[in-house]
């Protein structure tokens, strides 16, 4: 079977886009169906780049899972029959669409409540209303591996009508199709659209949660695949780590707002004190370079501070070439070394 025009068959090997490589690049005139599989896992663990983060909005939740078993997505679209896989068509890695993202969280829901409730119908959506909370693409965190899997049928002729019995004397069917091997970690967003009631997001992220550690994520899951855990207590580390983060920036925030009240001397004071042992050193360094405020606050640091007192006495003694270059500065801008 040919697939691909004999123009662009050079390009084949070429080629550093996964997704190209297993959407339009297949070519099973010579090779073989496992072959095709082969180059287009080759291709995803050489050139694949990690799907960079969503922005978070407000209200928007992010959860990671594990992979605790090999993942298929999409094994039904592409070319090859039953070998397809969803990759992220400009960085290759494997992605699973907001869609299905949506589904397994709504089955789960369903699996909970064994009807459509009220609460499912406005999280979800129905033929009234388009739902209050977005489920994005779950996208893999770090480098996600792709390996060539296998499926091998025995009993062709009985699966196929042709015998009333499965017996042992048939040529197995071996098939081939790519899969994302286990241990990837996967990346969850949900966000609230506009007017969605306060706890929707907190209701769906608890029905993601049970469809991707109770029930399976993408293909194959009765056979095992698409199975993750969740770290109940990362999640409680990356929270704090998180407010950690969000504390510095405030502070950060507070502490140049306040700098831009001073005077331009006196904020240069404030931003040499704050610098650390190494810092200090290369702004000394090149204390030459600095503006004329900046070289009057580095010689008022150093008549003011012990610390830099002390610092300016040993670099007078050990690094007669800095202590030169700093006098010289102080005499420029007029100001009297300690």
């Amino acid at each position: 079977m040919i697939t691909m025009l004999n123009e662009i068959v050079p390009l084949q090997s070429q080629t550093e886009s996964p997704s190209l490589r297993l959407q339009k690049y297949v070519r099973l005139e010579k090779n073989s169906k496992k072959a095709e599989i082969e180059a287009v896992v080759n291709c995803h663990n050489r050139y694949a780049k990690p799907v960079p983060p969503f922005a978070p909005l407000p209200g928007t939740i992010v959860f990671e899972a594990k992979l605790e078993a090999r993942l298929i997505i999409n094994q039904a679209g592409g070319i090859l029959e039953n070998a397809g896989i969803c990759l992220h068509p400009h960085f290759g890695s494997p992605v699973i669409p907001g869609s299905a993202v949506k589904g397994i969280a709504r089955h789960a829901a369903w699996c909970e409540n064994q009807s459509d409730t009220d609460d499912m119908k406005r999280i979800f959506g129905d033929v009234e209303n388009g739902g209050t909370v977005s489920f994005l693409p779950a996208i893999a965190k770090g480098k996600a591996a792709l390996v060539t899997d296998i499926i091998n049928c025995h009993h062709m002729g009985y699966y196929a009508g042709k015998m009333p019995q499965a017996m042992d004397n048939e040529q197995p069917n071996p098939q081939f199709f790519p899969a994302v091997e286990k241990g990837a970690s996967f990346c969850f967003t949900l966000i609230p659209l506009r007017g969605a009631p306060k706890g929707d997001v907190e209701m769906a992220k608890a029905w993601l949660l049970k469809a991707v550690t109770e029930h399976g994520a993408g293909a194959k899951v009765n056979a095992g695949y698409g199975w993750f855990s969740f770290d109940v207590l990362a999640e409680e580390r990356e929270r704090e780590r998180a407010a950690e983060e969000e504390q510095k920036r405030l502070a950060e925030a507070q502490r140049q707002q306040a700098l831009a009240a001073l005077s331009p001397l006196d904020r240069a004071i404030q931003e040499i004190l704050a610098l650390g042992q190494e810092p200090f050193a290369h702004f000394a360094k090149a204390i030459a370079t600095k503006t004329p405020d900046e070289q009057r606050a580095f010689i008022t640091v150093l008549k003011t501070n012990k610390d830099k007192k002390e610092w300016w006495k040993t670099k007078k003694k050990k690094d007669t070439a800095l202590a030169d270059a700093i006098r010289s500065v102080a005499a420029q801008v007029k100001e009297e070394l300690p």
